[in-house]
This record gives structure tokens, C-alpha cells and sequence, in this order.
């Protein structure tokens, strides 16, 4: 009898075992897949983050040399990208007064920029930007 039962173990797997490990690889892999591609999806959109910020701050920069009242509207074309804006008056122009009353030289308004920047014929960003405009008077 015992020569029975020793002929009746067996040694590997079943088909059973076998078809369980590969429900639980592959299980384990697709969540793995899936955080991987999470991350990477984070990643890009911190890249992106980060690179219209540096647009936008550059737009900035260039936007303060930017006179509304003189130029409505134009483009500057810098490393990278272009920057477009429209300027509409929020304010009529209105003389300025200096601290005693008199009436200065300038004449000065408040108005809004939509400002765009383009990146090889892609909008990467638009905003809104709010300035102070100002003319010379003789």
C-alpha cells in the first residue's frame, strides 16, 4: 500500500497552481502599468505647468515696456515664442494732477490687455493683463 501512495504524488504544478500565478502576475503587472502611467501623466503635467509659467513670466517682462494708450495692439517676437496683445480702455484718459493740485504733463488711463503667446502656430497660453496707459501732453 505504500508503494501506492508514493506512486500517486506528484511533483511540479497543476494546471490549477500554473492558471493562479498568472492571474496574480499579471493582476500585479497591470497595477504596476497603471502607476506607471499615473506618474508619467503627472510628470507631463508638470512639465507643461512649468513651461507656461516661463511664458507667461517672460510675457510679463515684455509686457512692461508695453505702452496701451500708444500701442492697441502688436507683436513681439521673442526666443520661443511670439506675443500678441489687444489693448482696450477700461478709463478715459484723464490729466494727471501732481501733489499740489496742478495739472501734470501726462495724460493717463487704465486699460486691459488680452495677451497671447503662440508657440509655433500653438496658443500656449492667454491672459488678461490690466495697465496703466499714459500720453505726453505739451
Amino acid at each position: 500500500m505504500k508503494q501506492v501512495k508514493a506512486k500517486l504524488k506528484q511533483s511540479g504544478f497543476s494546471l490549477l497552481e500554473a492558471i493562479v500565478a498568472l492571474v496574480l502576475l499579471s493582476t500585479s503587472g497591470m497595477a504596476l502599468f497603471s502607476w506607471i502611467n499615473n506618474t508619467l501623466s503627472g510628470l507631463n503635467h508638470a512639465l507643461e505647468s512649468t513651461q507656461k509659467m516661463q511664458y507667461r513670466q517672460n510675457a510679463l517682462a515684455l509686457m512692461q515696456q508695453v505702452n496701451p494708450a500708444v500701442d492697441r495692439t502688436g507683436e513681439i517676437k521673442s526666443a520661443g515664442f511670439t506675443l500678441n496683445w489687444e489693448a482696450t480702455a477700461i478709463t478715459p484718459l484723464k490729466q494727471e494732477i501732481d501733489n499740489h493740485g496742478n495739472p501734470g504733463t501726462y495724460l493717463i488711463g487704465l486699460f486691459d490687455a488680452k495677451v497671447t503667446i503662440t508657440t509655433q502656430d500653438n496658443k500656449a497660453d492667454e491672459f488678461t493683463l490690466r495697465q496703466v496707459g499714459y500720453q505726453h501732453v505739451k
